[in-house]
């Protein structure tokens, strides 16, 4: 998946993407509101504006195949429909992302004109929802909370002019009585799987992450999928690893690992040639009645030029003579760092890296 841009809406009066380019313009909203993570952004009426002819040397993904998505939550009464996003050019409405909001269930839609493809599923207005609109040129699906939702009503190809240089994307989020609050909004250029529809949502619990090789920007911390190496557990058992007190570290792949992988050799890895230490900070390693926990420190890497791509953070023992494996931590699509970009690894604080009971 190659995510385009990444807007944070955490920078009050500012509407940029995690490159730091405008590629909207406000009319009435304003990001000073809490927002799921940090500020979001709190919408009246109009919310943003913008054409992709503003963006000619990086637009916004809104032909062919692309997925949008995003955290929303209803504020005030907010009763009746609300239009999220909306393209239309001079002449003809084309197509809504649109919320409609009840005392008792709401309604997500595609629309365009009287044909929509849409999906009725209650859930709470009132409380921070994940949604994922993904189209493939001629088909949409919706994602509730990182999972595909029933469709019903009829599905429509978006035409030829929807999308074109000089349609206008609107994002409105307006309902009667109130508004929305929008945070963590995200443009792919690919029509986003399952997995990274879960990685998304996931990301939403505690961090906001830009992972893609598309708009860039520095990653705030990521949440992943975490695997241990089936050697390991041997290797910890016949007194190869020492957490106390040996260095560890990490690797760095785009080639998925193997649970039978056991040492470094095993792993293809990426040149580091731009990037900055990869070398862990062990904080804890310690049992509380009976339980052990192993405990790093949040570790930041640092691109002093292109570094990558890569999906697969490995974690090894730097001071075992074979280099160790332990495991690693799947980001669900391929990252490549530009000069002076980030990635964030967040160890765990609460659960450890691993713990042993």
């Amino acid at each position: 998946m190659a995510q385009t841009h990444h807007y944070l809406f955490d920078t009050s009066g500012t509407y940029n993407d995690a490159t730091g380019t405008t590629h909207f313009t406000n009319t009435t909203g304003s990001i000073d509101a809490s927002g799921l993570i940090n500020q979001c952004y709190k919408s009246t009426y109009d919310m943003m504006g913008g054409y992709n002819a503003y963006t000619s040397a990086n637009p916004l993904p809104t032909s062919g195949a692309f997925s949008i998505s995003f955290w929303l939550k209803a504020w005030g009464s907010a009763s009746g429909g609300g239009t999220v996003f909306q393209w239309y050019n001079p002449s003809t409405l084309m197509t809504a992302l649109t919320v409609v909001c009840n005392s008792s269930s709401s309604e997500v839609a595609v629309t365009q004109g009287a044909s929509s493809r849409s999906v009725y599923s209650a859930f709470s207005t009132s409380v921070w929802h994940h949604l994922v609109f993904t189209c493939t040129g001629t088909a949409w699906t919706i994602y509730l909370d990182g999972t595909a939702v029933t469709m019903y009503g009829s599905n429509f190809t978006p035409s030829s002019d929807t999308y074109a240089s000089g349609s206008n994307l609107r994002i409105i989020g307006n309902v009667s009585g109130g508004g929305f609050y929008i945070d963590d909004l995200r443009f792919h250029d690919a029509v986003v799987d399952s997995a990274e529809v879960t990685f998304l949502y996931n990301s939403g619990t505690g961090t906001q992450s830009d992972y893609s090789g598309g708009g860039g920007g520095s990653p705030s911390p990521v949440t992943s999928a975490f695997y241990k190496f089936q050697p390991f557990v041997e290797a910890a058992m016949e007194g190869i690893h020492n957490f106390g007190s040996h260095q560890l570290k990490v690797a760095l792949t785009d080639t998925a690992p193997s649970a039978a992988n056991a040492v470094l050799a095993d792993i293809s890895e990426i040149s580091y040639t731009n990037c900055s230490t990869r070398n862990v900070v062990t904080s804890t390693s310690a049992q509380i009645s009976g339980t052990y926990k192993l405990v790093c420190n949040e570790l930041v890497l640092t691109a002093s030029g292109a570094v990558g791509p890569f999906r697969y953070v490995v974690l090894y023992n730097d001071t075992a003579a074979s280099d160790n494996l332990i495991a690693y931590y799947d980001y669900a699509s391929s990252v490549t760092l530009a000069n002076g970009d980030t990635f964030t690894i967040g160890f765990n604080g609460t659960t450890g890296v691993l713990t042993v009971t």
